[in-house]
């Protein structure tokens, strides 16, 4: 009997470290899916107040968008594109649909992807979405705009551009501003340094999206540049985002954080009685 109660320690001190050690395994997932279910959220968010804007302010905007892309004819410069993440960024300008500091949205079904596009690239702008980068166009469909678009990728707590690398010629992305609806198909897929941005300049009368983000993982020494060029609308696919799996993580981390607590209420009434 005596053996037996001296081997409980260790055993319940083994099980404490197994459901410890799960949660720590899994927590980097669930906070994934927190984070990927809210910025869905937001963005059809966007979409409808976007869709719910007064034909006169719809095209007060478009104007003002229209004057910007028109004071830049070349695009976007190479400090701009080192300058990407810094937690200061003076070229952030702030051009937001009215009661959203969004611009708009954009959606990669393939990649079950739905985020709203922020105007600017700061440390803020990128870590609850993605970044117009400063000096690239606003996309409203016009001849000769190049709109880059910046995010994150390999964070441990959020997604956001960490599988753009996935998209293949012929997949295609849709970008929607002031209510209209844009879809883009991938042409080209490249990895260049910082210093290079020969790829995001403007092509008259070419309409294209770049999207941008960091590569490899945890060195982020160059830019993975995924671009897509303008074709004929279609309807946009319904991003069906994997809820099921956020779910029962969720579950699974719920019931170990009780088995835990359990255990260690165990554990410590065994003691006493001891």
């Amino acid at each position: 009997m005596v053996a037996r109660n001296d081997c409980m320690p260790k055993k319940w001190f083994s099980t404490l470290v197994f459901l410890l050690g799960f949660v720590i395994f899994v927590s980097p997932f669930l906070l994934q899916g927190y984070h990927a279910l809210r910025q869905t959220q937001v963005a059809r968010k966007v979409d409808r107040r976007a869709m719910t804007l007064d034909t006169q302010v719809v095209n007060q905007l478009t104007k003002k968008a229209e004057k910007r892309n028109n004071s830049n004819k070349t695009g976007v410069s190479e400090s701009t594109m080192q300058s990407l993440g810094k937690k200061q960024q003076a070229d952030d300008t702030g051009f937001a649909i009215p009661d959203s500091d969004a611009l708009g949205t954009i959606s990669i079904p393939k990649i079950n992807l739905h985020l709203p596009i922020y105007d600017g690239v700061s440390e803020k702008v990128l870590q609850k979405g993605a970044g117009l980068l400063p000096g690239s166009s606003i996309p409203l469909g016009g001849q000769g705009e190049h709109a880059v678009i910046t995010g994150h990728s390999g964070l441990p707590n959020k997604t956001l551009f960490t599988y753009i690398g996935r998209l293949k010629k012929g997949d295609r992305f849709f970008i929607q501003v002031l209510g209209k609806e844009f879809t883009y198909e991938v042409d080209q897929k490249k990895v260049v340094i910082p210093e290079n941005v020969q790829d995001l300049v403007k092509h008259h009368p070419e309409n294209f999206v770049t999207l941008v983000t960091c590569t490899p993982y945890g060195v982020n020494s160059h830019r993975l540049l995924v671009r897509g060029h303008l074709t004929n609308k279609v309807p946009i696919p319904a991003v069906i985002w994997e809820q099921w799996w956020f779910m029962a993580l969720l579950a699974v981390g719920i019931i170990m954080f009780i088995l835990i607590m359990v255990t260690i209420v165990k554990h410590l009434w065994h003691k006493q009685r001891r």
